[in-house]
């Protein structure tokens, strides 16, 4: 279930933080959304590697273990190899921005005031109530590991 809640509030922060982000051109709600992109991910492949495998034939109860190790250990890698795309991608992506950001921009200009001004905004209402949710999912998690 906590993956279910975790998976929601990652997409829902994530579309909130991309979308606010871009439109107001605030690259710091950008990698918050992308962050949160990557927490969604994580928790989809979380769900996804622990999700009961197909009922199949096999020869005796080994083999069918021998199988399943098999499996999940193929799911461990891809989930991993899944996850590690993900961050570069969102690395390159926000380290692209920030240089177009800094070559392009001029710092001095009332637009950039201005966006400068909404961004802290929205940054602000954004993260207050992602700090509350996702610090609970996190309490959440870590009562359940002990």
């Amino acid at each position: 279930l906590v993956s279910y809640v975790s998976l929601v509030a990652s997409a829902v922060a994530s579309v909130l933080g991309i979308g606010i982000g871009v439109s107001e051109a605030t690259l710091s709600l950008v990698g918050f959304g992308m962050e949160a992109f990557l927490d969604g991910i994580s928790s989809a492949l979380v769900l996804w590697r622990f999700k009961k495998g197909k009922s199949r034939e096999h020869q005796d109860e080994e083999a069918a273990e021998h199988f399943e190790q098999q499996r999940n250990a193929r799911r461990e890698r891809n989930s991993g190899l899944g996850i590690g795309a993900t961050f570069l991608f969102s690395a390159l992506l926000l380290y692209s921005s920030a240089a177009y950001k800094l070559l392009a921009w001029d710092a001095n200009t009332e637009e950039h005031r201005a966006e400068e001004s909404a961004g802290a905004n929205y940054t602000v209402l954004l993260s207050m109530p992602a700090s509350v949710v996702f610090g609970g999912l996190a309490f959440w998690k870590l009562r359940l590991a002990k």
